[in-house]
């Protein structure tokens, strides 16, 4: 295997990323596999577009496997392109279409990248802002069900990015449990970027100076938070529903 392959498994990332044109080389399956119509469909867009499939026993294949979850089906790819802010927003601008960023500053669980870059992309988002520390893997594709294939993701100085945001005049917009502004009463339309702070430490201190506005998730029970992946979800639609009023 190329030691720069990125990983890509279970039936639907595996699909999704071969819908999407993704750069895969070689395709592994399981020996026996039921072909169901997600099985198909991979057979036959690895065979339109000439991608080895090499068949592997269930023990070999486990023993590729990063996730555990690989559903008989494991790909390997080239990494995903890499974007810029800039050039997002450029092309936000060409399209006479406002800004909608999600910036994760630190997320510690795959999962939960996963399932917000689901999110995002379901929600039309423009990119995923994320620390270049993060590493995109198996788990986090597996999570994502192949939305990442879709959704361009943003790797840099989220200090900088910040800097390049307010200057474009987009509104930064911080989820924090103290703040005074429920977000479904907060006008959250217009160029927008949207920043989900960590599962453990929410938005630091430092990070909340930078933004225009703080707005809160109401809670009535006992658990002060919720998920990451939840409260981003909540924030995301907010602004799909809001631009949709307009």
């Amino acid at each position: 295997m190329r030691k720069d392959n990125r990983q890509i498994e279970g039936r639907n990332p595996v699909l999704e990323a071969l819908k999407a044109k993704s750069s895969i080389y070689r395709i592994f399956l399981e020996e026996g596999i039921t072909k169901s119509a997600k099985i198909l469909d991979i057979l036959k867009l690895a065979r339109a577009n000439q991608i080895e499939v090499v068949k592997r026993g269930r023990k070999k294949l486990q023993g590729l496997s990063r996730t555990s979850s690989h559903q008989g089906v494991i790909a390997l790819a080239e990494p995903l392109p890499t974007f810029s802010l800039k050039e997002i927003l450029n092309n936000c601008y060409r399209r006479d279409k406002d800004p909608f960023i999600v910036i994760l500053p630190e997320v510690l669980h795959d999962y939960n990248l996963g399932a917000v870059a689901r999110t995002a992309e379901a929600a039309g988002a423009d990119c995923l802002l994320i620390s270049k520390r993060v590493s995109i893997g198996a788990a986090v594709s597996r999570a994502s069900m192949g939305a990442i294939e879709y959704l361009p993701i943003v790797q840099e100085s989220l200090y900088s990015a910040l800097e390049v945001l307010k200057k474009d005049g987009i509104k930064i917009v911080a989820a924090e449990s103290e703040a005074k502004s429920v977000y479904f009463k907060t006008k959250l339309t217009g160029p927008i970027a949207l920043v989900i702070g960590s599962e453990d430490k929410g938005v630091t201190s430092t990070l909340l100076n930078k933004v225009d506005l703080t707005v809160k998730i109401p809670s009535e029970g006992k658990v002060g938070s919720l998920n990451l992946s939840v409260a981003a979800a909540l924030l995301i639609f907010e602004v799909i529903r809001q631009r949709s009023l307009e």
